[in-house]
């Protein structure tokens, strides 16, 4: 069993998938390249279904890797039929049991199949601190010979997913389109993992500012519906915004004229300045504090529950910053 399943766990996924592919390529090589390899998820396949489908072998190729992810939305019948699995492997098959939770919850799917595993075949890889996903940024644009200013910086870190895989794939995009030279700023990073799609956080925000709850829910199903962009990462842009948008309705609060405050806050352009301006004067600072912070809350809403589910929590997250200005409970009438 050591060198056959592996329980790999926690929200670097980057790291994980660098490990997998460490692992295939040392499969390929013990098998002559003859190496057939399949991926599941629970929700679409039966559990039962895969451990038969691993018992019966290959046809085609001597050795066999399966990954199965999102092994957290197991139902007990699933987790009952890997456990029975992982007593009995099949020989010429490793298998990869994948989920972003740690599996520190003994009655989770993930913590229940951490069980009759040896140690040395589970891994937990975690999440970098934020100071080292700035270091990896860094270093990733140096090598390619570009730079980045800090805010530009803050704000791709705000917008992709916390993890070195989506954060490769989003600089790989900025530096292909911008090339060598470049000192990447606030307006690259918009234009690049932002802008790509007809509708996106920004054209969001701008219904945020209004106050416009149907409007502002009606383009985030169109955002998720087109697939330009994840829950976690509209989430990310949104917040962005909302930090500009109390930065800049603390200084108009301590008298800073509107063209003052907006430098200040390096909001840029006629477009940009008109929807910021309507923003603070629909939010209070007071508003804003509140709304920044429920962030926390839903940030970890969106990655503790399924996708199917997002659409729903961004929706009573809006519900709560634009119609309820940040306040969570219902008033109590006298």
């Amino acid at each position: 069993m050591s060198k056959s399943i592996f329980l790999l766990l926690g929200p670097e996924n980057g790291e994980k998938e660098r490990f997998i592919a460490r692992l295939r390529s040392d499969l390929e090589k013990k098998a002559g390249g003859s190496l057939e390899t399949s991926s599941f998820y629970p929700y679409d396949t039966s559990m039962a279904d895969v451990v038969s489908d691993m018992r019966n072998g290959s046809l085609f190729a001597s050795s066999k890797l399966v990954k199965i992810s999102r092994i957290e939305d197991l139902k007990k019948e699933g987790v009952d039929s890997l456990t029975e699995y992982i007593a009995s492997p099949a020989p010429g098959v490793t298998l990869l049991l994948l989920s972003d939770e740690i599996g520190s919850d003994p009655k989770s799917p993930p913590g229940k199949l951490k069980k009759p595993l040896p140690k040395e075949n589970v891994k937990i890889f975690w999440e970098l601190f934020e100071n080292q996903k700035q270091g990896w940024i860094l270093s990733y644009f140096r090598e390619k010979k570009m730079g980045i200013h800090q805010e530009a910086l803050e704000l791709l870190l705000d917008l992709v997913d916390n993890n070195t895989l989506d954060l490769k794939e989003a600089c790989g995009r900025l530096a292909l389109y911008y090339g060598e030279g470049r000192q990447l700023s606030v307006e690259d990073v918009e234009s690049q993992i932002l802008h790509s799609k007809e509708e996106n956080v920004f054209s969001l925000f701008a219904k945020i500012a209004e106050g416009d709850l149907a409007g502002s829910l009606d383009i985030c199903i169109k955002i998720l519906e087109s697939g330009a962009g994840q829950a976690v990462q509209i989430l990310g842009g949104i917040i962005w915004q909302f930090r500009r948008l109390h930065a800049l309705r603390l200084l108009l609060d301590s008298n800073f004229s509107e063209q003052e405050a907006l430098n200040r806050v390096n909001i840029r352009g006629k477009r940009n300045g008109q929807i910021s301006l309507q923003g603070a004067a629909n939010y209070s600072s007071e508003d804003l504090g509140r709304i920044l912070a429920l962030q926390a809350r839903y940030d970890g809403l969106l990655r503790s529950t399924p996708a199917e589910a997002h659409s729903h929590v961004l929706s009573m997250f809006f519900y709560y910053a634009v119609a309820r200005k940040g306040l969570e409970e219902e008033p109590v009438l006298p």
